[in-house]
């Protein structure tokens, strides 16, 4: 009994260092009540992002930007052990040499000039 006790605490212990290496994003089609707000202050671009993770397991962990070329990429973490919301509530300015804005590894435009 205690070599099945610790067979299962090496397994859930592995998947954990594994899963924690890996980053899950989440894409555009997974995306529920999606809705985006584009509002111009003094002349900057501000874009409001709505929605909800489809994922029920899952929760946001954080929400990342780079900006490659022109194109800004919003890429939402997602995680399986850290429970915090599945709601997307996020605001950014769109700087002045992008030109699009898309989302996760899929590179879903969701916005252009």
């Amino acid at each position: 009994m205690l070599k099945k006790k610790l067979y299962i605490f090496i397994l859930l212990l592995s998947f954990n260092f594994f899963s924690c290496e890996n980053k899950v994003l989440l894409e555009y089609k997974y995306i529920m009540d999606y809705n985006l707000q584009e509002l111009n202050i003094d002349g900057k671009t501000l874009l409001k992002i709505y929605g909800k993770c489809m994922h029920s397991s899952y929760s946001i962990k954080k929400i990342k930007t780079k900006i490659v070329d022109d194109i800004l990429i919003i890429n939402i973490e997602l995680s399986y052990f850290i429970k915090t919301t599945d709601e997307i509530n996020y605001e950014l300015f769109v700087p002045e040499n992008v030109n699009k804005v898309v989302i996760g590894n899929l590179k879903k435009e969701i916005w252009h000039r």
